[in-house]
C-alpha cells in the first residue's frame, strides 16, 4: 500500500463517527521529501491518530535496507504533522533510542533489531535519559559558575561555549524523562541471563508450529541475544546444530561458564569478525 498513497488513505475511516476506533499507521519513506510529508498530511486528514515512520526508503525484493535511518526527514514530518509520531531507525542501545528522540522531537520510538539484539534496551533507555538529565543540570552549573571567571583552560572554555547548546538539550531531556518511569533501580540483566530467562518462557509458552517451530525460534532469539560470546567461543555452530531446547540451553551453559571463568576454554578466542569473514569465505 506505501506504493499507492491515495489508495492507503482511502482505507482509513472517516473519524467523525465516534464509534471507529483511532487508526495506527506506519510508513516508510517516498523517494522525495516533498512527497512524504504530502502523504503524511494525507494520512492525519484521512484519519490516522498516531504515525510511525521507518526513516528508510521503500525497499525492494533484493534491498531490504541501504544505510542508516534518514531521521532529519522524521523531524520534518513531526514537525508537519499534530498527531503523535513515533520513529523508527538507527536504534541499537538505549543511548542511540534516546538520539532519536533527541534528533527527531517525535513522540516515541520503536525498534525491531535493537530489541531483537537487546530485550532490556528500553530499560537502558529509560536509565541513559534520566542520566543524561544530570549529567547536563550538572554541566549547565559549572558553565555558569565558570563564567564568571578571567582565566579558563581550553576544556573550561568549550564548557562556556557549549552552555546554550547544553541548555537547549537538556530542555529537551525534561521533556523525555518527565514521560518515563523513574530509572530502574538495578542493573539490566546481562544477555546470559536474558537467555535464561527467554528459555524459560518458551518452555512455558511454545510458539505454535510445533517442535519444529519451536527450535528454529529458540536458535533465532539465542543467536541474537549472546551473538558476541557464542562468535567468541566458536560456539554459533553448536547452537545451530541443536536438535532440542535442552541442547540449546546447555549451549548457553557452556558459553557463559566459559566466559565467567568457571569452565576452561580450550582453543583460541575469536572475536565476532573472524567468523562473520569465515561464513563469508564458505558461501563464496
Amino acid at each position: 500500500l506505501s506504493r499507492s498513497p491515495r489508495r492507503l488513505t482511502h482505507t482509513l475511516p472517516d473519524r467523525r463517527f465516534a464509534a471507529v476506533p483511532p487508526r495506527l499507521t506506519q510508513i516508510r519513506l517516498l523517494d522525495e521529501i516533498d512527497e512524504t510529508l504530502a502523504f503524511a498530511q494525507q494520512l492525519q486528514d484521512a484519519g490516522c491518530a498516531l504515525l510511525a515512520v521507518h526513516g528508510r526508503y521503500r525497499g525492494s525484493p533484493m534491498r531490504r535496507r541501504d544505510g542508516p535511518a534518514h531521521l532529519d526527514q522524521v523531524a520534518l514530518i513531526k514537525q508537519r504533522l499534530s498527531v503523535p509520531v513515533v520513529t523508527n531507525g538507527n536504534v541499537r542501545s538505549g543511548a542511540e533510542l534516546v538520539d532519536s528522540l533527541l534528533l527527531t522531537g517525535a513522540d516515541g520510538a520503536m525498534t525491531a533489531e535493537g530489541a531483537l539484539d537487546d530485550p532490556a534496551i528500553f530499560a537502558k533507555a529509560i536509565a541513559h535519559a534520566h542520566a543524561e538529565r544530570s549529567r547536563l543540570a550538572a554541566e549547565r552549573r559549572r558553565a555558569k559558575a565558570l563564567k564568571a571567571q578571567r582565566h579558563l583552560t581550553e576544556e573550561e572554555a568549550a564548557v562556556v561555549r557549549g552552555r546554550k547548546a547544553a541548555k537547549a538539550t537538556l530542555a529537551q531531556i525534561k521533556a523525555i524523562s518527565s514521560a518515563l518511569p523513574p530509572p530502574p533501580s538495578a542493573a539490566p540483566p546481562p544477555p546470559f541471563a536474558l537467555a535464561e530467562q527467554y528459555i524459560g518462557l518458551v518452555e512455558e509458552h511454545p510458539p505454535p508450529g510445533g517442535a519444529a517451530a519451536l527450535l528454529s525460534h529458540a536458535v533465532f532469539h539465542l543467536r541474537r541475544l549472546c551473538r558476541t560470546p557464542l562468535a567468541e567461543f566458536g560456539l554459533l555452530a553448536d547452537l545451530e546444530a541443536c536438535k532440542s531446547l535442552a541442547a540449546c540451553a546447555d549451549v548457553i551453559r557452556r558459553c557463559r561458564a566459559f566466559a565467567e571463568g568457571s569452565e576452561a576454554f580450550q582453543g583460541r578466542r575469536r572475536p565476532p569478525s573472524y567468523w562473520r569473514r569465515q561464513q563469508r569465505r564458505k558461501k563464496m
